[in-house]
């Protein structure tokens, strides 16, 4: 049983090639996609932020629960990319196989289970996130629509999962291309109105989103179907549940999801506290918009932690430790230099950069101020996201959960809440307290990196 030519010449490359060559050869892909898929993000906040401030503050209260019901995905996204990339790096095609279909198995009840909770509880989060009467019926009429199709919103994560363990950055770049080229067209269509379709406002953001993914949904399942048809027996091979290879898959995907619940926790929480500040719906706002655009100055070192995940995890499942800990450093050093780059056009750019998308001049200045405080942290910052996904590629995804809880809720949360109320610096606190935690968890994740791996190294040798 063997993938083709191409599958196979990727895996050399990762085993064999120049580390920053393969880094390059993964990370071009995952960069267009992220720069994609940010300026869809851009696009799209710019068309509701002409729908005005409430607007915005309203998507990125919703935003939040949808992030929580659906953080699961995300985490056996990651789960995905690890035991597919471990079997793949040791030549278990078969293996390979049988992950793959445990996966789409989880995938199904995953989203399953997205829609009853979203549907039936989505409501009382938002009143938990302190949303007022005006931004709880908003944030109702736009997340209604994105829980009732949770399927095609949430099964795209763990097959591009599956993509990269398998080295293959590519489909997921050409799928992300077609789906936010339809998503912007939608957006607008269904936002402003076009022809006999009504203009639907904020809900129209929700419809355009649904229909590209779904979409785009059935275009990866059908490149994922080229990859393994000439591998597998029949449907019920690859479906058959396989207790082994799914504990693998959990025992990865558990830590992941839980790492996901404490970041979205932890934004919960100092959303709430946005909201018991004076002007809180402009904190909000400025909080919304601000991200959006830290988003597009650190995607960079997202895409390079996408490919250092892959990197290591083959290497790892070759039985190179050595290999893998060099490919996780050289991620990490390059993200943080091109990342310092970036922090630098983000500090001297802030206010013209949240002009683009709000006028309000109260929004702008207090996102100038988290911008600006952001940026003095990023290039150390962009060393905690390359280290923290390379950990999950190496099948750890533990360490990284632990560090994120007691940084991302044990300290970040206290602080804001000191700096903020107990010291009078109301958002400034918010954001000073954002960035401390920002660096602490870098440094905690840089320092366990080697550590984790050769660890990880012996368990596979044991297994």
């Amino acid at each position: 049983m063997r993938f083709d030519l191409g599958e196979q010449k990727r895996r050399n490359l990762i085993l064999e090639g120049n580390l920053l060559k393969v880094l390059w050869f993964l990370s071009w892909p995952v960069t267009i996609q992220l720069v994609v898929n940010n300026v869809v993000r851009v696009t799209g906040t710019k068309m509701v932020g002409v729908l005005g401030s409430d607007a915005i503050a309203a998507v990125g209260i919703a935003q939040q629960v949808l992030m929580g019901v659906s953080v699961p995905a995300m985490g056996l996204s990651m789960s995905a990319t690890a035991v597919v990339a471990n079997y793949f790096g040791e030549k278990n095609y078969t293996g390979t196989l049988y992950a793959i279909g445990q996966i789409i198995l989880i995938a199904l009840l995953l989203s399953g289970f997205t829609t009853f909770i979203g549907l039936k509880y989505g409501d009382n989060i938002l009143l938990l996130l302190g949303a007022e009467e005006q931004l709880l019926q908003l944030s109702h009429n736009y997340l209604k629509i994105l829980f009732a199709a949770s399927f095609v919103l949430i099964t795209k994560f763990p097959l591009w999962g599956i993509f990269q363990g398998l080295g293959d950055t590519r489909i997921p770049m050409k799928m992300d291309l077609f789906s936010n080229a339809l998503n912007v067209s939608g957006n607008y269509t269904f936002i402003f109105g076009l022809g006999p379709i009504p203009s639907l406002g904020l809900t129209g953001a929700a419809v355009g989103s649904v229909l590209a993914d779904a979409v785009i949904l059935v275009r990866a399942i059908g490149e994922l179907a080229k990859k393994i048809s000439g591998l597998v027996l029949s449907f019920y091979d690859l479906f058959k549940i396989r207790l082994a290879i799914m504990k693998k898959i959990i025992k990865i995907g558990v830590p992941a999801t839980l790492h996901g619940f404490i970041q979205m926790s932890s934004n919960i929480l100092l959303i709430m506290m946005m909201t018991r500040i004076p002007g809180g719906t402009d904190v909000v706002s400025a909080y919304s918009v601000g991200m959006v655009v830290f988003g597009l100055t650190t995607f960079p070192a997202a895409s390079i932690a996408t490919v250092a995940a892959s990197m290591v995890g083959v290497n790892l499942g070759n039985s190179d430790q050595n290999r893998a800990i060099s490919s996780g450093f050289t991620c990490a050093i390059t993200g943080a230099m091109v990342i310092t780059f970036t922090a630098i056009l983000t500090r001297v750019f802030a206010p013209e950069l949240l002009k683009f998308f709000v006028k309000d001049l109260s929004v702008i200045k207090i996102g100038d101020s988290l911008l600006k405080t952001l940026s003095l942290v990023m290039p150390v910052h962009a060393l905690g996201i390359v280290f923290s996904r390379g950990m999950q590629g190496a099948g750890d995804a533990k360490t990284p959960f632990i560090i994120a809880a007691l940084t991302g809720v044990g300290a970040r949360v206290p602080l804001a809440y000191i700096f903020t109320f107990s010291m009078g610096m109301q958002s400034k606190g918010i954001w000073l307290a954002i960035a401390v935690t920002q660096v602490i968890s870098a440094v905690i994740l840089t320092y366990k990196f080697k550590t984790v791996v050769r660890k990880r190294a012996e368990n596979i040798k044991n297994y």
